[in-house]
C-alpha cells in the first residue's frame, strides 16, 4: 500500500507502465523533426478548453447511442447496459438544466447503429431488433420526444445482404430525412419511401458515405470513402446535383467526427483536437488541442461525438478510461490570458497506450506547475521496424525525451542502462529522497532494478499466470521471480521467448482456420 497518492507530488511525473528518466543534461533533447520538437515543448494557450462533467444526466449503466441538437436543446438516445436494458429519449439545456427523459422500450439484445434529430426533436434511428440467435431485423424508426414510435420502416428484406447499407443520417430543412448510403444520398418519408437525391456517380469512386452535414444554401458537406478506403471531403450542391468543391485540408486516412453549431458552422474532431472548418478557404482552424487541454482523446473519440453550441462551448459524449462509464461533459474555451504557465516535461514512446495517456492527463490537470507533453512515435511511422529504428536512434544519440516509455518489446532497458543513458533513481527512493515516502511492494521494487540500480518506475502492473513443465518446477507449487530468472538463464533463452506468446492455442487455431481452412481438406 502507498503512503500517499503518487500524483500529488510534482516529482511524481513518472506515470507509465515502465518509465525511464534520461540522464542527459538540459531538457532532454529529442526530435523527429524540428517542427515536432518545437511543438511538443510548447502549450498553445489559444487552444485550451476546460472539461466539466454533467452529473446526474445519465443514469447508472446508461450510455449514449445518438447525440444531437434540436431547438436549443441537447438531445440524445440512450440505452441501459444493466438490468433489462431498453432505450430512452433524453433532452436537456446546454448548461445541464431542465433534464427530461422517457423510455421507448427495446430488448436486451437490440441495438442502434446510427441516428439524427429534426428541428422538432423527433429522432430517426436505424434500429436492430433481435430475433434470436445471430438473427436481427433492421428498421428505420421515427421516435417522438414523448417516446412514441411514429413509424417503423422495415429494412431487413430489401437490404438483407448489406446490414450496414445505411452509413449515416442527417436532417435537412428542405429535403427532410437524408440517408447516407452506399448508393449515394437518399431521402425518406412515409408517403414516398426511399428516393434518390444525389447519385453516387456524382462523387468520384464513392464506396460509402461516412458523414453528412447540411450547410447553408442547400449545400451538403459529405465525407465518403472509396474502394481503397481512402477518404474524400466534398461540398455538394444538392439542387444542381454536382460536387461544388473538393476540400483538401483533411487527411485521407484519418478518422473524423463532423458536426455543426446552431449558426450552421462546420466542425471536425480527430484524435488531436477539434477544428472549425472554413470551407470557403479550404482550411481547418484548430480550436481545441486535447493534449494541451489535458483531455484524453481516446475517451472522446471512442464515443458518439459532439454537439457545438458555438465555437467556445461544445457538449461531448465521453467515457472514463478503463471503467467504461459513459459521461456527458461540457468543453468550454479558456481565455488565453487565464492559462497558467507550466514547465513542460516531455515523454516519448514507440506507442503510448490510452492507460498511460489517461494518467498523464490526470496529472496535468492536478498540477499547477508542470505539464507532461507526449511524443508518440507510432503517430509518425506506419512501419513498425522504421518506428523502432528511429526510436532507438534518438535514444542512443542523446535526443530522447525527459521520460521514456517502454513496454518491454520495444527496447531493452538493460541495454540503455549499460550505456549510461538512463538516470539512476535509487537515491530518489532512499530516505530523504524526493520519492522516499512512496511505499512499493518489495517484489515490484526488485523488478525495477538492473544491476542493483533503479532505472525504471512501474506504478501499475498486471499479473499473468504461466504454466511450466513439472520437471522445471521440481516439486514447487509456484515459482518466484528469482526462480524464473534462474531457470531462464540456465536454459540459455532470452526474456522475449522464455514465457511463450500472448496468443493461446485457440486463437492460433482460429487464425489458421480462417486463412488456411481450405487447405485442411
Amino acid at each position: 500500500m502507498r503512503k500517499r497518492n503518487i500524483i500529488g507530488k510534482t516529482t511524481s511525473i513518472i506515470l507509465a507502465f515502465t518509465l525511464c528518466i534520461t540522464s542527459f543534461t538540459g531538457c532532454g533533447k529529442k526530435k523527429i523533426t524540428e517542427e515536432d520538437f518545437a511543438q511538443v515543448k510548447q502549450i498553445d494557450k489559444n487552444c485550451i478548453f476546460k472539461q466539466e462533467d454533467f452529473p446526474g444526466i445519465l443514469g447508472e449503466g446508461e450510455k449514449v447511442c445518438v447525440l444531437g441538437r434540436s431547438g436549443g436543446k441537447v438531445v440524445a438516445i440512450c440505452e441501459a447496459e444493466i438490468g433489462d436494458r431498453g432505450f430512452k429519449y433524453l433532452s436537456f439545456n446546454p448548461d445541464g438544466s431542465e433534464v427530461n427523459s422517457c423510455d421507448f422500450g427495446g430488448k436486451k439484445e437490440d441495438y442502434i447503429t446510427i441516428g439524427t434529430f429534426d428541428n422538432e426533436g423527433n429522432a430517426y434511428l436505424v434500429y436492430k431488433e433481435h430475433k434470436g440467435g445471430d438473427d436481427y431485423s433492421a428498421f428505420l424508426e421515427k421516435i417522438t420526444p414523448t417516446g412514441e414510435i411514429a413509424y417503423k420502416f422495415d429494412l431487413s428484406e430489401e437490404f438483407a445482404e448489406d446490414p450496414f447499407y445505411f452509413r449515416c443520417l442527417e436532417w435537412s430543412d428542405k429535403y427532410g430525412l437524408l440517408c447516407g448510403t452506399e448508393d449515394g444520398v437518399k431521402t425518406y418519408d412515409e408517403q414516398n419511401g426511399l428516393k434518390e437525391l444525389v447519385d453516387k456517380k456524382v462523387m468520384s469512386g464513392m464506396g460509402g458515405i461516412l458523414n453528412m452535414v447540411e450547410l447553408a444554401d442547400n449545400k451538403l458537406f459529405i465525407n465518403y470513402y472509396n474502394k481503397l478506403y481512402a477518404q474524400s471531403f466534398v461540398i455538394v450542391d444538392v439542387d444542381s446535383k454536382k460536387v461544388e468543391k473538393k476540400l483538401g485540408d483533411f487527411q485521407e486516412h484519418s478518422y473524423y467526427n463532423f458536426f455543426d453549431d446552431e449558426n450552421g458552422n462546420l466542425y471536425a474532431g480527430d484524435s488531436y483536437g477539434v477544428y472549425k472548418c472554413d470551407t470557403g478557404a479550404d482550411k481547418l482552424v484548430k480550436l481545441l488541442d486535447y493534449r494541451d487541454s489535458s483531455i484524453n482523446s481516446d475517451d472522446m473519440m471512442s464515443q458518439e461525438g459532439f454537439v457545438a453550441v458555438n465555437e467556445k462551448e461544445i457538449i461531448a459524449d465521453t467515457v472514463e478510461g478503463d471503467s467504461g462509464v459513459n459521461t456527458l461533459v461540457k468543453l468550454s474555451k479558456v481565455n488565453p490570458e487565464d492559462v497558467a504557465d507550466k514547465t513542460v516535461i516531455t515523454l516519448s514512446g514507440m506507442y503510448v497506450d490510452c492507460d498511460i495517456a489517461s494518467q498523464i492527463m490526470k496529472f496535468n490537470r492536478s498540477s499547477d506547475k508542470y505539464a507532461i507533453k507526449i511524443l508518440d512515435y507510432s503517430e509518425f511511422y506506419d512501419d513498425y521496424k522504421q518506428c523502432e529504428k528511429q526510436f532507438n536512434l534518438d535514444i542512443t544519440a542523446g535526443k530522447a525525451a525527459d521520460i521514456i516509455c517502454f513496454s518491454g518489446s520495444e527496447a531493452s532497458v538493460r541495454k540503455y542502462a549499460d550505456k549510461g543513458i538512463l538516470l539512476d533513481l535509487t537515491p530518489a527512493f532512499e530516505n530523504g529522497g524526493p520519492l522516499s515516502d512512496i511505499e512499493i511492494l518489495p517484489n515490484i521494487a526488485e523488478m525495477m532494478k538492473f544491476n542493483g540500480k533503479t532505472y525504471t518506475f512501474m506504478p501499475t502492473f498486471k499479473i499473468s499466470t504461466y504454466a511450466v513443465k513439472s520437471e522445471y518446477a521440481k516439486g514447487k507449487k509456484s515459482l518466484t521471480y528469482k526462480d524464473c530468472d534462474e531457470l531462464i538463464n540456465s536454459k540459455g533463452v532470452d526474456y522475449k521467448t522464455a514465457f511463450g506468446s500472448y496468443q493461446n492455442r485457440t486463437y492460433v487455431c482460429s487464425y489458421f482456420w480462417m486463412l488456411y481452412g481450405d487447405e485442411f481438406f
